[in-house]
């Protein structure tokens, strides 16, 4: 074999290696154009998936848009009703509200002096309830709730819509002397009464210095909006305290919720000396199932009032021996919405300082328990105990229970 033909040879298979380098190539291009295809369509259909999502979000933001807006809706709607409500009570009340003035009465006496003395008079729509009256500093704040201060007579009363002081049967107590109200260090005079629905009304009556009524001012309590009803817990515990309080029975612990083991259920309270009369224990222990009625608006089952209700069977025997529980429960429900009742919407703010106090601090006992008491009757008059220890008797003697 010549050079000839070995050239030839190595030209032949260098032509071979390079097609097959060509084919190779070739292939890697095409397959290298296959991915790219393949990446360029993922991320197509990552691109469709993205929009949809977005599409699909959006759809969601209308919707949440909307439901923001049918809420702001109801929002209005539910404040619209709430000015209606106001505006139909704040009319309701107009019709019922009282409005207590002072009269000029020109009398003569035995002796046939001329007297002029300051009668009082309701020129308003309803009938005024638990008068009191205050003689006090021109720039004095009003005392919504406490007794007159000297003594009066007519603390409490009832004063009618449009006595007329003309009337001879107008009563010689509701005369008020004028002595205290003439010369430069006059007093003025504060009239606190309520109407029938309970809302705290006053005239400030002020005097020129002859000591005749020179202006008077219709002042209405108001309530703050916002102010935060203690939970019914607390008022429950706090109507038992102040009841038994009023009775005359100390308290010696109260709790909001029970701290260790020896008590049960949400709250409990402890007397300082056993109960022995039934006309101060059974609606002393009453005073927590209505107060959670009446003031905190929940009417508790009987689980819940499981404490309360061994207190009833321990203080009269002879009734439980006679009924079963449940059937002697139900005989106390007069007294319920009774005298009971009647005392805790009495006293109901008493109650409601109380409860704030035992909420704040959770348990209370010994002297701080001593200090909220006194605290929460503030200048109200604490009632007679004696007059709630017969009203509470005549009461259980009607249920045929012994008293």
């Amino acid at each position: 074999m010549n050079d000839q033909h070995i050239t030839a040879i190595a030209t032949i298979v260098q032509d071979v290696l390079l097609s097959l380098s060509a084919v190779l190539i070739g292939w890697y291009l095409w397959e290298t154009r296959k991915m790219r295809q393949a990446a360029e369509e993922q991320v197509h259909e990552s691109q469709k998936l993205v929009k949809a999502s977005h599409d699909q979000l959006a759809v969601g933001q209308r919707q949440v848009d909307a439901s923001l807006k049918q809420v702001e809706a109801a929002r209005k709607q539910l404040h619209v009703s709430q000015e209606q409500v106001a505006i139909s009570q704040a009319e309701a009340e107009a019709q019922i509200s009282p409005a207590l003035v002072l009269a000029i009465s020109n009398e003569v006496a035995p002796n046939g002096t001329l007297l002029q003395r300051m009668l009082i008079r309701n020129v308003g729509s309803g009938p005024g309830l638990n008068l009191r009256k205050y003689e006090v500093d021109g720039n004095a704040d009003l005392i919504w709730a406490g007794n007159s201060k000297p003594a009066w007579d007519l603390e409490g009363c009832f004063v009618p819509v449009r006595h007329s002081p003309a009337d001879p049967a107008y009563p010689e107590d509701w005369r008020i002397s004028r002595d205290a109200f003439t010369g430069d260090q006059r007093k003025v005079l504060h009239l606190v009464y309520q109407s029938l629905s309970g809302k705290d009304y006053a005239s400030i009556v002020e005097f020129d210095v002859r000591g005749r009524p020179d202006k008077t001012r219709f002042v209405p309590r108001q309530v703050e909006k916002d102010a935060k009803m203690p939970c019914e817990a607390a008022l429950h515990e706090a109507a038992h305290v102040i009841m038994f309080d009023a009775f005359g029975m100390k308290a010696g612990r109260v709790c909001c919720v029970a701290p260790d083991a020896n008590f049960t259920g949400r709250g409990c309270f402890q007397l300082c000396e056993l109960i022995t009369d039934t006309a101060v224990g059974i609606p002393g222990t009453l005073a927590g199932e209505v107060a959670s009625l009446v003031l905190g608006g929940i009417q508790l089952p009987d689980a819940a009032l499981q404490t309360d209700h061994k207190y009833f069977c321990d203080l009269s025997p002879q009734q439980r021996g006679a009924l079963s529980a449940p059937n002697f429960i139900e005989t106390l429900g007069p007294l319920k919405t009774g005298c009971v009742k009647g005392w805790i919407l009495e006293y109901r703010g008493v109650i409601t300082r109380l409860a704030t106090q035992i909420e704040a601090k959770g348990c209370l006992e010994g002297v701080d328990l001593q200090s909220a008491i006194t605290d929460a009757w503030g200048c109200f008059p604490r009632p007679a105990a004696e007059t709630m220890k017969s009203c509470a008797k005549r009461e259980l003697q009607k249920l045929g229970m012994p008293a």
